[in-house]
């Protein structure tokens, strides 16, 4: 942070008596950053770094199993709540056309939200007293693209079911749930890499598998739970 804000080229390395101890360069800083990168990209996607450069089948194995067991029983308490909600699809079949969409808008958003986030803590600039600020923008966007999408939902879902019988509140369902879902995914997207942070963890680790699998799951209820309540 310091060699960008500043353009420096090298900074001397000076123990507590002042004594100079070594240099850092900018070729230094290059290969940290270079490193950095590669290593929250790869936590993004839920692999290791080194995937990128190894060949051995077993090691990349070992390393993607634990990301594909999380996102594996994410989708199993995903498939057992909309079991639980079996009455309501039976009733309203047309709620499962639904599904995808609200899944994939929370999840994208959720994510976007915390890549933002992720990349301010990389920078440092989140103890920068502009927190507040970050987050509030965050959120403010989450809120906008839901109502925008809120209403784009509703609208097609009511001209395209609204004359069915017991479908003229379908709209509510549609445009609240995707609604709901998307700010509760900017919400959880802009707070995960402060958890992360807190426990000591990489704040990188948010944007990947765990984000996604807990906003499906909180989607789906979300979701089901507005239908039972205005449909049946």
């Amino acid at each position: 942070a310091l060699f960008t804000h500043y353009d420096m080229l090298s900074a001397p390395v000076v123990d507590p008596e002042g004594r100079l101890q070594g240099v850092i360069t900018i070729d230094d800083v290059v290969d940290i950053i270079h490193d950095e990168g590669e290593e929250d990209l790869a936590l993004m996607a839920g692999v290791d770094a080194e995937d990128f450069h190894r060949p051995d089948l077993f090691n990349t194995l070992k390393t993607r199993l634990p990301w594909l067991l999380l996102a594996w029983v994410g989708g199993v308490v995903a498939g057992e709540l909309i079991g639980a909600y079996e009455h309501a699809l039976e009733k309203v079949v047309v709620l499962a056309a639904f599904i995808p969409v609200i899944m994939h808008m929370g999840g994208t958003i959720g994510v976007q939200s915390s890549t933002v986030i992720v990349r301010w803590m990389a920078l440092q600039r989140a103890e920068s007293g502009r927190l507040f600020k970050i987050f509030s923008r965050e959120f403010a966007t989450g809120v906008i693209l839901s109502a925008v999408y809120a209403l784009i939902l509703g609208l097609i879902s009511h001209i395209r079911y609204g004359s069915f019988s017991g479908m003229s509140r379908l709209w509510l369902v549609t445009g609240g749930g995707i609604g709901a879902v998307m700010v509760l995914a900017a919400f959880i997207g802009i707070l995960l890499p402060f958890v992360f942070k807190k426990i000591g963890a990489d704040p990188a680790v948010a944007t990947g598998p765990i984000i996604t699998t807990v906003l499906d799951v909180l989607g789906l209820g979300v979701y089901f739970m507005l239908a039972s309540a205005v449909l049946l």
